[in-house]
């Protein structure tokens, strides 16, 4: 925290803004239009970042009071190049103004990468994806298999975000209860017969288990027994084992069986 105040002072920025607290706090400058510069303690160090770009990282006050003058630089430059933008951080302040009328205990995470592209604000029930897209920010939220998606990328939407995220929150409460009550339902299924499951995939067949944004599909080549994973748009092959198509089939029963069309 107060190395965010100094940052602030030296800058001469309007405030810091504490987005989450802790011994990993993580804090946000304003300056100008915008929560610019995001603050992220590590314990033992600490990251101050711009939007996209650049990143600084420093172990003590002595070797970031050395560079402040370099990180004024490298703002005003950003600034130069980009007129008016929009933060995750922006964002993050505009949402917990109104999710915490729904539900006062959120967590906001954030990859421990130097420059972050993503942040999770998550509770119980929900979870709210923000991604730095240049000067914008997309904020995505999941119902079921399906992702909404708003796209922040002026005053007028900044101010809408609010609007549009709460019914979207809502909805994703309501399917999590429609999902868990739907797999304890087919825990009770048991998967079909294994002989029968390699039988299928020796007859050239392909098996896919799980759906959305992950899922694996089964299949035999050159005799041996490999899975392609779909991972959030990203395709990966890789031979498996047994023991891991049986997991899956216990996971996805239902599914097999509808493939294999096994009553």
């Amino acid at each position: 925290m107060r190395i965010s105040e100094e940052l602030a002072e030296h800058l001469g920025a309007e405030t810091s803004v504490v987005l989450e607290p802790g011994v990993y706090a993580a804090c946000a400058i304003r300056m100008a239009d915008c929560h610019l510069l995001l603050v992220r303690h590590f314990g033992a160090s600490f990251t101050i970042s711009l939007p996209s770009v650049q990143s600084f990282s420093f172990r003590s006050l002595e070797e970031f009071r050395n560079e402040v003058l370099k990180i004024s630089r490298s703002v005003t430059d950003y600034r130069s190049k980009n007129r008016v933008v929009f933060t995750m951080a922006d964002c993050v302040i505009q949402l917990k103004a109104a999710v915490t009328r729904v539900d006062a205990h959120w967590q906001l995470n954030i990859p421990g990468t130097p420059v972050p592209s993503e942040m999770w604000l998550t509770n119980s029930e929900n979870h709210i994806g923000l991604f730095q897209e240049g000067a914008s920010i997309r904020v995505g939220v999941w119902v079921g298999n399906r992702m909404h998606s708003f796209t922040v990328n002026s005053a007028a939407t900044m101010s809408q975000l609010g609007g549009w995220v709460i019914p979207r929150l809502q909805q994703q409460a309501v399917e999590s209860e429609q999902i868990a009550d739907q797999e304890k339902k087919t825990e009770l299924i048991l998967p079909p017969p294994f002989e029968q499951v390699m039988a299928y995939l020796n007859s050239g067949a392909r098996l896919q288990l799980g759906s959305g944004r992950w899922y694996e599909t089964f299949f035999i080549t050159e005799q041996k027994l490999c899975h392609e994973i779909f991972d959030e748009g990203r395709y990966d092959e890789e031979q498996t084992t047994e023991e891991e198509l049986l997991k899956s089939l216990k996971r996805n029963a239902a599914q097999a069986h509808k493939q294999l069309k096994i009553n």
